[in-house]
């Protein structure tokens, strides 16, 4: 039986063989040769290989691919290609349908965003006065399709077309139809910026068509760097053009006079995610970068703050771990405390399993009741820029951005035209990270604040050159705002804390205060004073454990807990804040290692035992760890956790 999947880079699991060298070949149902994979010499471990462009290679029709496109497969040692053996693995792959939709019978909302104005007509949707385009997040690779219906009596040209790997307005392909009562031309073009005040938009490809038809159905195959366009159901352009743009924001596009009537996309591409929601929001993670972040489950908007990469980690300039096939995500912990997400992957220059791979990036991601954090840790090999991306959808930006850096505690507003131009956020004063960003967003009227702290904890922030910049796309989606140290250093680790959280309401003043005190308990965390067990603490004048870099006391940066461990099923501590000035927060996490799995764990403050979710929320790990969510802490905290049989 044909092992069917949606993956268009599976896994091909290989028999046991007793000796010598061997490679797989792929064929597809004519019995042509798509991929080959590298010599595998045998051993216990080798037990598969994948069909992907590290561990093979894509050869014949198929050599410019990313994935595999949907058909049959089957897979053969190479040399053993006669019908008289059995192949080691038949694959059906099929695509997974992305979107569908049919437009003049719903409203236009999210998840498609819009640029210029639209309306319904009797069998679709039409732009009013000037071009219209819309958009939505899909995938790098796959099938676009559209069909339209278009008025030939227009004394104008009409035009419409399909938009893929959109980086913003500058920077995309698109396949656009152009037609008159007496010519039409179907083009691939590439838009990019010349470096001038203009952008130029350059012609992949170009053929005169005649379609004898109002009605105009394109379809868009692009894979790798493998193109193929189709007019009303006949091939048009067939061309290879490697730009990638390390997006998966598609589009569709028309004059006045042309009714957009439906649209679908398919794809084989597989990319993990994962999905967290607590009580107050949702967010949606996968390997480089948190993509959506939205407060429906808290009777607010359900509209995502954030568009493309949303919070972007594991990121060299142009190289980046999202989308990477490579890549894996796994969720270690998850509950009311919190959901704990690790990801592990290699970085390659745009194309997701590109040979130019540039770096190597892993961390975790903690979600908590009301914040994030995210520890960042890339190891650069080439010379460039690092740090998180903030990519927000910039239409629902109230007022400008505003930033503080490093110890100052005065925001300055970040003004951006929405034109692509880059514009530096770097402050007059030369100070770099720790960084505090403030973004208003207007969510149905009211204003949330996203709140960001960006803290380089590896080299040495205070003599590590940064440089901080950002843009607005024109068509008022990406408001991208980047914090990078620049220039790398090749075989330099990079380790980044990023506490993203948010508040509602209020003035700029609240909203500034409130982060900056984030900030200082960030970077100042309480002490533990101990009475039973011990606090996890490292001197890192000597050898230490790897964790060891992200403790500050006992507080662990990288997830942003007091951590402790127990002593014969019992911890009992003190924090004791270290600022003179009194800070109000809002929540803290403890974890208590060394406590048996199967007993029940009873926690007190300051000798009352807690109870949920009233005070807080309390979650169990399988190892036997306890961690607590403390909601409304005072300045002064003893803690206990004891555990007892489980009767």
């Amino acid at each position: 039986m044909p092992k069917t999947c949606h993956h268009g880079n599976p896994t091909i699991v290989l028999p046991r063989v007793d000796h010598g060298t061997r490679s797989v070949v792929l064929w597809d149902d004519t019995r042509t040769i798509i991929w080959q994979s590298h010599q595998i010499p045998w051993s216990s471990e080798t037990e598969y290989v994948r069909v992907n462009a590290w561990q093979g290679n894509f050869v014949g029709p198929a050599r410019d691919w990313a994935i595999l496109a949907p058909g049959t497969y089957s897979a053969h040692w190479f040399g053993q290609s006669a019908p008289d053996h059995e192949p080691l693995m038949t694959l059906n792959i099929e695509s997974q349908v992305l979107f569908e939709q049919v437009f003049g019978d719903t409203v236009i909302g999210e998840p498609w965003e819009s640029h210029g104005t639209w309306q319904k007509s009797t069998c679709g949707i039409t732009p009013v006065k000037e071009d219209a385009w819309l958009f939505r997040e899909a995938a790098m690779h796959g099938e676009l399709m559209a069909q339209f219906e278009v008025d030939r009596s227009s004394a104008l040209p009409n035009k419409h077309g399909l938009v893929a790997r959109h980086y913003n307005a500058s920077t995309h392909l698109r396949v656009e139809w152009v037609g008159s009562e007496t010519d039409e031309f179907i083009r691939l073009i590439q838009q990019y910026s010349d470096g001038s005040d203009k952008d130029a938009a350059g012609v992949l490809a170009e053929a005169r068509v005649q379609t004898n038809s109002n009605r105009i159905e394109i379809s868009w195959q692009f894979n790798g760097s493998h193109h193929q366009v189709r007019l009303n159901g006949l091939d048009v352009l067939t061309i290879t053009n490697g730009f990638m743009g390390g997006v998966d924001v598609v589009g569709l596009f028309a004059s006045p006079g042309t009714t957009l009537k439906k649209t679908r996309m398919v794809t084989t591409q597989h990319v993990p995610r994962l999905e967290i929601e607590h009580e107050s929001y949702r967010a949606s993670v996968q390997p480089g970068n948190v993509r959506r972040l939205s407060f429906g489950p808290s009777g607010l908007s359900d509209q995502n703050l954030f568009w493309e990469s949303g919070i972007q980690f594991g990121h060299i300039g142009g190289s980046e771990i999202k989308f990477t096939q490579g890549a894996s995500l796994v969720a270690t912990a998850q509950g009311p405390v919190a959901t704990r997400i690790q990801w592990d992957g290699p970085m390659p220059k745009f194309v997701e399993q590109s040979h130019d791979v540039r770096g190597h990036a892993c961390g975790m991601a903690t979600f908590f009741p009301d914040h994030i954090v995210i520890r960042d840790e890339v190891l650069a090999w080439v010379r460039r820029s690092t740090g998180p991306d903030i990519d927000v959808l910039s239409r629902l930006l109230s007022s400008p951005a505003r930033i503080a850096t490093g110890e100052d505690r005065h925001f300055t507003p970040i003004s951006m035209p929405a034109d692509g131009v880059m514009t530096s956020l770097a402050p007059p004063d030369g100070s770099a990270f720790p960084v505090a960003m403030l973004q208003p967003f207007d969510l149905s009227g009211r204003t949330c604040w996203l709140q960001t702290m960006i803290h380089l904890r590896v080299p040495d922030s205070t003599v590590t050159p940064a440089a901080f910049f950002g843009w607005h796309c024109p068509h008022g989606l990406t408001g991208s705002y980047d914090f990078r140290a620049a220039p790398t250093v090749p075989g330099q680790t990079y380790l980044f804390e990023i506490v993203v959280s948010w508040f509602f309401d209020g003035d700029a003043a609240l909203a500034e205060d409130d982060l900056l005190n984030r900030r200082d308990d960030w970077l100042s965390p309480m002490q533990a004073v101990m009475t039973h067990g011990r606090a996890v603490m490292y001197d890192t004048t000597v050898e230490q454990p790897r964790e060891a870099v992200s403790f500050c006391g006992a507080f662990d940066r990288s997830m942003g807990m007091y951590t402790f461990e127990a002593e014969d099923e019992h911890c009992e501590f003190t924090l004791v804040p270290t600022h003179s000035d009194r800070l109000t927060r809002r929540g803290i996490g403890i974890a208590v290692r060394g406590l048996s799995a199967n007993r029940l764990a009873t926690w007190k403050c300051n000798d009352r035992e807690i109870q949920t979710p009233g005070d807080g929320q309390v979650q169990r790990l399988p190892n036997g760890d306890a961690w607590l969510w403390l909601s409304s802490p005072a300045d002064q905290i003893k803690l206990s956790v004891t555990t007892s049989p489980d009767t």
